[in-house]
């Protein structure tokens, strides 16, 4: 529905009119955070002055005002998240409205609202208002992504709904199965700050990048709301273009920081069946300024990031922890803990923390190897106001095994892609089971790197390596002629290089170490969205050490399929949404190329190969995601038992290594999730799964998009294994994950769905 934009030019003489109490002011983040200010200042002088500092060349502008500043910083933003950083430009259509939400830590005023947005602004119009919620903070953290619900508007002329039902007759309409049977808006009072239901229409301003706020203060509409401690407000945007428009515009926003964005889709997220409000994973850049005008529990800033490395302890931890009360009245920290856990945050043990003017530390003790520790720091005032402020994890890393796997740019050690990459069935029901520690945690120390004596490095698809280990596997190479490394990924050359063919020569570690006389970057990227996502002709080479193997099964499968087979470099389909073609090819010094790619302009490049060094260190470099090869018909090459990176570890002669482990043999006393039977089916199958106690159990069905397409499970089972159908007869034909939850434990598998 095309929202009505509501101007008001007489209030152009209220803008003067700003009224500010005697009181703490402050910058409110999500999660209640605040970030204190000068009371002696206005509003705009005050952001420019405290942590919203000068940034020349951002002007941030509404419809009236143009105020320069910049956001806390990287420093900053870290220190609030613990957990994710603001990267992500999240499409924004037209039609499409965003809603976060904020925490009141005490009785405030609120001064303005800010927002982050990012790409194509030009011609669009952004209408913004407040809302007050009647769910607390708790409450609406409790929910994952799902389906909301909406109001049906017989008399929309476009997606037939409504957003907080003010121009319908028709009733909230629940699609959770009982969660929101009104939504969190279901009261009279809700409409904190708009003009008569319709939204401030707002010029956007793009922002160099996430945190560069463009405010709107609420005096644009004559007022300012008051709202209580303990009161969650929306922050609500609207993209009044026409449905469907404006795709390249985008909000900043972030995928891990918790606090769950909602988001109103006029024609539908998955289709024209689910229009309305949905809960996202994601977090929207956007800000309050306030003035706060009650008493609040005590403020815990800059807390410590404790980071996982080798070190096993004692670990300090410091906080700054600040009370005061803005309404008057006695105020103080009256009791600071540092709190930590090591069994999944079932208990917690209190380290009393002591203080040196507003910091106060403590520490966690020693831990052993293996151990990840959860921490948090716990304040309580005079008056019993408490806040607790999230620490986050850390594990502590201890080398157990001669062989390691690198995920350079991945946050997890686990979950897919990172634990398929050395499946050997393409149906996905086998592993090569081996030996090996895994770190995803940052740059490598080079402390404990010689502890190894076989590295596997893998780069996240589309993105490339975030860490630099080149010097530090140089120099482990360099003192053993025994050691052998594999490099995996593509972006790897294009990251180092900036994206441009280079030629190499001794000294550097592309001609050193890899072997790479010259390279060619994105080899099948032509600059247009298709090319990236379009797939790639792939072929291994006959008879190679890690390609003859690969080549044999695809000539064997060609044949069955009367040589209707075309093997394909196809990130997109294997990786999902996330995956793209950017595959590079390399000229050799020396070596033997196991598998080849075309390009766009048809010429073969190398693009997977092995070499050994004069020292008589084994190297293997797969200018590609290893998983991402696939066939048509389908078959998936990337997990099979000939797939090159399988056979590496072989090459490499890394003892232990067992061959064909299925992951079906499930005991009672643990918590395990089989690998679905039959894989491929059509269109029913079978999962199995085993729990070790008595737990709410989930078990969903996710497509390559990462959106939730059916729950197979929802309820309590007992301790032990435990068998379900599932029949997709209402889905395509494709790739599907299948993830169970049961209490802390979670567990994903992939299955393929074949009509």
């Amino acid at each position: 529905m095309f929202k009505k934009l509501f101007t008001i030019s007489i209030l152009l003489a209220l803008l003067a009119t700003m009224i500010y109490a005697q009181d703490g002011r402050y910058i409110l983040r999500p999660n209640g955070e605040k970030i204190q200010l000068n009371s002696d200042l206005d509003l705009r002088d005050a952001i420019k002055v405290s942590k919203f500092k000068n940034f020349d060349g951002v002007v941030a502008k509404n419809n009236f005002l143009d105020i320069k500043f910049n956001y806390a910083g990287t420093l900053d933003t870290l220190a609030y998240s613990d957990q994710g950083t603001f990267d992500t430009p999240f499409l924004f259509y037209g039609q499409d409205i965003l809603m976060e939400y904020f925490e009141a830590p005490a009785d405030m005023k609120i001064k303005a609202a800010g927002f982050s947005f990012e790409g194509d602004v030009e011609g669009v119009t952004v209408g913004v208002r407040l809302v007050k919620l009647n769910m607390t903070f708790a409450e609406l953290q409790a929910f994952g992504t799902k389906y909301v619900g909406n109001y049906p508007d017989p008399d929309d002329g476009q997606g037939g709904i409504d957003f907080f039902g003010e121009e319908t007759d028709s009733a909230w309409v629940d699609k959770t199965g009982g969660s929101f049977v009104t939504p969190p808006w279901g009261h009279d009072d809700y409409d904190l700050w708009s003009d008569g239901t319709y939204a401030w229409p707002v010029d956007p301003v793009e922002a160099a990048s996430a945190g560069n706020f463009q405010w709107l203060e609420m005096t644009s509409l004559g007022f300012e709301p008051e709202v209580k401690q303990g009161d969650v407000i929306g922050v609500v945007l609207i993209n009044n273009s026409t449905e469907g428009t404006a795709a390249d515009f985008t909000i900043w926003a972030s995928a891990d920081r918790g606090v769950r964005g909602w988001k109103y889709y006029e024609n539908g997220r998955l289709s024209l069946a689910d229009g309305g409000w949905w809960i996202r994973t994601y977090t929207w850049d956007m800000a309050l300024a306030v003035d706060l005008t009650g008493d609040r529990a005590p403020v815990i800033s800059t807390l410590t990031k404790i980071s996982t490395s080798e070190k096993t302890g004692p670990f300090t931890v410091e906080a700054t922890i600040i009370d005061d009360n803005p309404g008057g009245g006695a105020f103080g920290v009256e009791v600071a803990n540092l709190q930590y856990s090591i069994d999944k945050k079932a208990t917690w043990t209190d380290v009393a923390m002591t203080a040196t003017g507003d910091v106060y530390s403590a520490e966690i003790p020693a831990q052993s190897g293996g151990t990840t520790v959860y921490y948090k720091v716990y304040a309580e005032d005079v008056a019993g106001f408490s806040s607790v402020r999230e620490g986050g994890s850390f594990y502590v890393f201890v080398p157990a095994s001669e062989n390691l796997v690198i995920f350079n740019g991945f946050s997890a050690v686990s979950g897919y892609p990172q634990s398929y990459y050395f499946g050997i069935d393409a149906g996905g029901g086998a592993f090569q089971v081996w030996s090996r520690d895994v770190w995803a945690y940052g740059a490598f120390p080079a402390s404990i790197i010689s502890n190894y004596k076989n590295i596997v490095e893998i780069t996240i698809n589309n993105s490339g390596p975030s860490d630099n280990n080149l010097e530090a596997i140089t120099a482990w190479l360099a003192g053993d002629a025994t050691r052998n490394y594999m490099l995996i990924g593509d972006e790897f050359l294009g990251v180092h290089s900036g994206w441009t063919d280079s030629t190499y020569s001794a000294g550097s570690f592309q001609y050193d170490v890899l072997g790479i006389a010259s390279d060619h970057n994105d080899i099948n990227y032509d600059g247009s969205a298709a090319s990236v996502a379009a797939a790639s002709i792939v072929m291994p080479v006959q008879g190679t050490l890690l390609g003859g193997k690969l080549f044999d099964l695809y000539t064997e499968n060609a044949a069955a399929s009367a040589g209707d087979d075309t093997m394909f470099y196809d990130p997109r389909y294997e990786l999902g949404s996330a995956g793209a073609n950017f595959l590079d090819g390399v000229d050799l010094v020396d070596g033997e190329v196991d598998i080849k790619g075309i390009g766009l302009d048809g010429n073969e490049y190398n693009i997977g190969y092995h070499r050994t060094l004069t020292a008589g260190n084994k190297v293997v470099f797969l200018a590609y995601d290893a998983i991402s090869l696939n066939s048509s018909p389908y078959y998936w090459y990337g997990f099979s038992r000939t797939a090159p990176q399988v056979l590496a570890l072989e090459w490499f002669g890394i003892s232990g290594i067992v061959t064909g482990v299925s992951d079906d043999n499930l005991s009672p006393d643990q918590f395990y999730l089989a690998q679905n039977y039959p894989n491929p089916f059509n269109p029913a199958t079978k999962i199995s799964f085993s729990i070790a106690e008595r737990s709410n159990v989930t078990l969903k069905v996710i497509n390559l998009l990462g959106q939730e397409v059916a729950t197979v499970f929802n309820g309590v089972k007992f301790a032990g294994v435990h068998e379900v159908s599932f029949n997709a007869s209402n889905l395509a034909s494709g790739v599907y994950f299948y993830t169970l939850s049961a209490g802390d434990f979670v567990s994903t598998k992939k299955m393929m769905l074949i009509k």
